[in-house]
């Protein structure tokens, strides 16, 4: 199981993510980084506690923008592996990501407006490059595709496109110090298919949450953001369980 730092990038900055409601996602404060510049965050990131590779949201991109390449490209030169969600991704937009070099295009759920799309997409990028996000609100699937199925149908049809890489992510926990509520549909996700890899996240606590789900689900990787910039998980702690 491996850390993956989330970087929610709006207007060039890193913002603090809260329960999904984006309007009110403001600059992200941090006790080990000053600022919300994204490639002095990710440095941090790396030089605290050694965590190399990076899931970035781009929220402008998500509601419609154009994603911050510019941002994106800073942080390949510096040497990040990085996940990008930029919402509903053409052609096109494909293209520019491939030609920077970045690790995986995420496929978001919310985002989604045909499984056609998906199809397309998988002409041009390959699988390994891809990774789909089942995002969810309070438990239920988000946007149009998501709302006419069930979770278990959306990720029968994900495995039919022969992808295999999955994140699980209920935004109404993201940035609400409550806990993990994913484990059960990251379960019956592996039940389904046992080569799985799969990110979940929203919610983390400390190290005991940590702890736990490695306990219960064989999860790939945990996505986290506010639990380490408030310094409720020391380097310490994340030495001792991911690089022990």
């Amino acid at each position: 199981m491996q850390l993956v730092p989330v970087l929610d990038l709006m207007d060039g900055q890193v913002v603090r993510g809260i329960a999904g409601r984006r309007n009110e996602y403001r600059a992200n404060q941090s006790c080990f980084v000053q600022g919300s510049n994204p490639l002095q965050t990710a440095c941090a990131f790396r030089e605290r506690f050694g965590l190399k590779r990076l899931y970035v949201a781009d929220l402008d991109a998500i509601s419609g923008r154009q994603p911050d390449l510019r941002v994106l490209g800073e942080l390949v030169e510096s040497g990040f592996r990085i996940s990008v969600d930029c919402g509903s991704v053409s052609l096109t937009t494909a293209e520019q990501l491939r030609q920077l070099d970045i690790d995986e295009i995420v496929i978001p759920l919310e985002s989604l407006s045909d499984w056609q799309s998906v199809e397309q997409l998988i002409e041009v990028v390959p699988t390994t490059q891809l990774r789909f996000s089942i995002d969810l609100m309070r438990g239920r699937p988000m946007g149009s595709v998501g709302e006419q199925e069930s979770i278990r149908e959306t990720t029968e049809r994900v495995f039919g496109f022969g992808l295999t890489k999955f994140i699980v992510l209920d935004l109404a926990s993201v940035g609400m110090d409550g806990g993990l509520n994913t484990l059960e549909i990251c379960q019956s996700i592996l039940e389904m298919n046992a080569e799985a890899k799969i990110w979940t996240g929203g919610g983390i606590r400390n190290c005991e949450d940590l702890e736990g789900l490695r306990e219960v689900c064989d999860v790939d990787g945990v996505l986290i953001a506010s639990a380490l910039h408030d310094g409720k998980i020391s380097p310490a702690e994340v030495q001792r369980l991911f690089n022990s």
